[in-house]
């Protein structure tokens, strides 16, 4: 017997996706909706120096503005490089609210003033910044014209099935339903109940 099958459901999406239509303005407009998959966030390399009270803190800093550096009064505190590196981070990787907001206003190698964090009172320097990057609508267009022609796919392969049905009900071959409705065809020639061919392969 001649066992026919339909083929995959992401084949048959691939198909209609390639028949849909989408004009530039839904692009764009798809591309403001989803703006926040287009961009990479703002990402500094902070080191914090931690003291022990808020007099030990607002002493250091009275050196730093007198002309000392955040450097020297780690190593008079025998701080080594692990002790104050909290990383490169985005300001959501931050976990204290109080860090976050000063160390995302600092410029570039200059200390913050001391702070009240969640942990104790601090000083923080960003090391480097890396400024936000967003990738523009023209380097992404055609990848969200897909992702919508997709979409859509998917919403007309109920419909879709639904037709090829009808005419399968009407008496028409499958081949020629795929034929007519240009959609990918698969034909086995013979499977058994477990989905092997006759040299047992699956």
């Amino acid at each position: 017997a001649e066992h026919q099958r339909r083929a995959a459901p992401h084949a048959v999406a691939e198909a209609l996706a390639g028949r849909m239509s989408v004009p530039d303005a839904e692009v764009a407009q798809s591309y403001e909706a989803r703006r926040a998959q287009y961009v990479t966030a703002e990402r500094r390399s902070l080191r914090q120096l931690a003291f022990p009270n808020r007099e030990a803190a607002d002493a250091a800093l009275a050196r730093i503005r007198g002309g000392g550096t955040f450097d020297a009064i780690a190593t008079e505190m025998n701080r080594s490089a692990a002790d104050l590196a909290l990383g490169t981070l985005a300001a959501e990787e931050v976990i204290d609210p109080a860090v976050r907001q000063a160390a995302f206003r600092l410029e570039r190698g200059v200390p913050s003033d001391v702070i009240v964090g969640r942990f104790g009172p601090v000083i923080v320097v960003a090391d480097t910044i890396e400024a936000e990057r967003v990738r523009p609508l023209a380097d992404v267009a055609n990848e969200i014209r897909f992702q919508l022609q997709r979409e859509r796919a998917q919403r007309d392969m109920l419909d879709m099935h639904d037709r090829v049905e009808d005419e399968r009900a009407a008496g028409s071959r499958l081949a020629e339903v795929a034929r007519k409705r240009e959609l990918p065809f698969v034909e086995i020639a013979a499977i058994d109940n477990l989905g092997r061919d006759p040299t047992g392969q699956i």
